[in-house]
């Protein structure tokens, strides 16, 4: 058995940790990342060495991540970098494949997201209620950035021989770092396959027609006012930019619903709506929060609108502690002062 990624991949998240891949992403199990250099050290090699030896899935945190993932019958990381990595014994030292995320910065403060991958959140952080704090367990952090010697030195050193980039955010195009990078790249290698997570709030079409081909995943997680709710943004100016997207010949579109509490009781509708604007490319994924989780809903409507969505959703519903409904009472009052709108009264009858 072995893992694409462990023999030539590299995950820099947004908070400055290095890893094999982005399955890896727990504070404990990664390391601080300093400079791309670190591709040789121990902590790397260690990995590339049970992938020579076919034993990665006995790495314990391999084995929770994707084997285990697997024998439930998912597609795991590992799965994906069969088909996203060439498979070349000769250049194990080098990197194909490059997840990255140059800082966490970000213009939207998404109810389902957290300072980790928004700097905007920091501010939401400091304006909760302390005991909301306890319940969440939402701290503010520090920002932490990518500067742009060791930008240049990723360039240099490896991007004429990259086959794939996955730039995530905060928000790129919304992130001068991230902008300066994929400026660089496009200069020198445009027919990489490029890969990028977005909000579509704030695009850059003049930087996306560099690259012969690119791969955009927008996030929108609902429609109308439900999207205006989640994400603070006016839904039309992103629908429009999801509409000129759809018709560059250079990109590659899905759409990205990230599920919740919040927007779960329209995922069917929503879903038909990006369907029936000729967006067949469309991929949901649950929050993994208990006090916005969709199993806050009642079994029976948890189970209907599962059955409902034309995305065949396997979901179970989890059984949550007691105390998560009263903290996702106290969560949902506090997005309401803070949007200046009622979530319990928007009218979904027309969506």
């Amino acid at each position: 058995m072995r893992c694409r990624y462990a023999e030539s991949g590299l995950y820099i998240s947004a908070n400055k940790r290095l890893s094999p891949c982005c399955s890896i992403f727990s504070h404990e199990d990664t390391i601080e990342f300093k400079n791309i250099e670190q591709t040789t050290d121990e902590y790397i090699r260690n990995f590339r060495t049970l992938n020579r030896q076919n034993l990665i899935q006995t790495h314990p945190v391999c084995k929770k991540q994707c084997i285990d993932v697997e024998r439930q019958g998912f597609i795991s990381q590992r799965l994906r970098g069969q088909s996203v990595i060439s498979h070349n014994r000769k250049n194990q030292k080098g990197i194909k494949r490059l997840d990255i995320s140059f800082s966490n910065t970000c213009n939207l403060d998404c109810v389902m997201c957290r300072p980790l991958y928004s700097s905007k959140w920091n501010n939401i952080a400091e304006k909760m209620p302390h005991s909301l704090q306890a319940g969440t367990g939402i701290t503010s952090i520090k920002n932490k950035f990518m500067d742009y010697d060791t930008i240049d030195d990723i360039i240099t050193k490896h991007g004429k021989t990259l086959e794939s980039v996955v730039i995530k955010g905060g928000e790129v195009f919304y992130d001068k770092r991230a902008k300066y990078f994929l400026e660089k790249l496009a200069d020198v290698n445009p027919d990489i396959k490029i890969s990028i997570t977005t909000n579509a709030t704030v695009l850059d079409f003049d930087l996306i027609k560099k690259f012969k081909k690119i791969n955009l995943t927008c996030s929108v997680d609902g429609i109308h006012e439900i999207y205006e709710y989640i994400r603070g943004y006016d839904f039309k100016i992103v629908d429009d930019n999801v509409e000129r997207l759809k018709n560059m010949e250079n990109v590659s579109l899905w759409i990205a619903v990230t599920v919740s509490y919040f927007n779960f009781h329209i995922l069917p509708q929503t879903i038909k709506y990006f369907y029936q604007k000729g967006i067949k490319n469309v991929q949901v994924d649950s929050v993994r929060e208990p006090w916005i989780s969709p199993s806050l809903y009642p079994n029976k409507q948890f189970k209907r609108i599962c059955k409902e969505s034309p995305i065949r959703l396997k979901w179970k519903r989890q059984e949550l502690p007691n105390n998560m409904y009263e903290v996702h009472e106290d969560y949902k009052k506090f997005w309401n002062e803070h949007r200046n709108m009622d979530w319990d009264t928007i009218d979904v009858s027309k969506y």
